[in-house]
């Protein structure tokens, strides 16, 4: 089944369920690395303002063997539970809006994440960014969770000029916000994959909160960086002071693999002559391993430890 025919397929269930007092349609939109985003929009008649949409994208994900009837029945049914049956969907259209558009409202929520640049060209011309390296800084405001439900609004250039700031305003403000909203998570990757293997399908705070703190990172070990909900977790790469206090635990450079936009993995410098083969891996990974839309970069950096200044390997 394709993302296009389970999207279809989906529609047409949770119009079912959902009853004739509401209008299900799908939206199309680009995603990272030019992947396209499909959200399922379930709207009252009544209400002429912004739906609550479900991503498809990630429930798409979840099928892989398991593309049953009854499987389907149940992303159905948690779709309209979310979008219909939800005190958090109560005035949603005419709330939703309103608050996007206020800076002041939005300003505490605003957070950054790290893009490709050259994969995300088209996206970029309408999104405020900062460059950094082979990378963009993007933004988006992260609304409050009720009922499993989470809003992520894209900041985009119509958002940044109704708000009149900055790119650079924006960078500052969500740089003050990531390390509370967001706080970094590191660990060691052997023990998170062990955790991940033995316990749990996908890392989650509580798991990452109970993984042994690293006290001194070993040559040839890998550490794995990100943020407590390991979603857009490379970001945290321009957390003030962590590369720092990371590096500070062996007292040397580190390289740094870009394994995804949800993390990367750290290791000391302890041979510069392994920089290209550890680039190759990179790449290796990023074409057979990742999905199109997980990829962050085929380059590895290196964070010199005496600047506090990362650069291109």
């Amino acid at each position: 089944m394709t993302l296009e025919t389970f999207a279809e397929e989906m529609k047409i269930r949770v119009q079912e369920k959902a009853g004739n007092h509401y209008e299900v349609d799908l939206e199309r939109s680009l995603g990272n690395n030019g992947t396209e985003v499909i959200r399922l929009a379930v709207k009252k008649e009544s209400d002429s303002g912004t739906a609550p949409a479900a991503l498809l994208n990630g429930f798409y994900n979840q099928i892989s063997e398991k593309e049953s009837e009854d499987f389907l029945e149940e992303m159905a049914e948690e779709i309209v539970r979310m979008c219909c049956f939800s005190d958090f969907v109560e005035n949603y259209g005419e709330t939703r809006a309103a608050q996007v558009m206020d800076y002041d409202f939005c300003k505490d929520k605003l957070l950054f994440k790290l893009v490709n640049t050259g994969l995300n060209q088209e996206l970029l011309l309408d999104r405020p960014n900062i460059p950094f390296l082979d990378l963009s800084i993007t933004f988006y405001v992260r609304l409050e969770e009720r009922d499993g439900m989470e809003t992520r609004v894209p900041v985009n250039e119509f958002l940044r000029e109704t708000w009149k700031v900055t790119a650079q305003e924006l960078y500052q403000q969500a740089l003050r916000n990531a390390p509370e909203t967001m706080p970094a998570r590191f660990s060691e990757m052997d023990q998170m994959a062990a955790f991940l293997l033995v316990m749990v399908e996908e890392m989650t705070p509580e798991i990452q909160d109970i993984l042994p703190p690293v006290e001194k990172m070993r040559d040839g070990t890998l550490y794995c960086l990100t943020n407590h909900q390991a979603r857009n977790g490379a970001s945290v790469l321009l957390y003030p002071g962590v590369l720092k206090e990371c590096a500070a635990k062996c007292g040397k450079d580190l390289v740094i693999l870009p394994s995804s936009v949800d993390e990367v993995l750290l290791m000391p410098l302890s041979d510069e002559n392994k920089l290209n083969e550890l680039t190759e891996m990179v790449r290796g990974i990023n074409q057979s391993v990742l999905e199109p839309g997980e990829v962050l970069s085929d380059h590895v950096y290196r964070y010199d430890y005496e600047n506090d200044q990362i650069v291109m390997a």
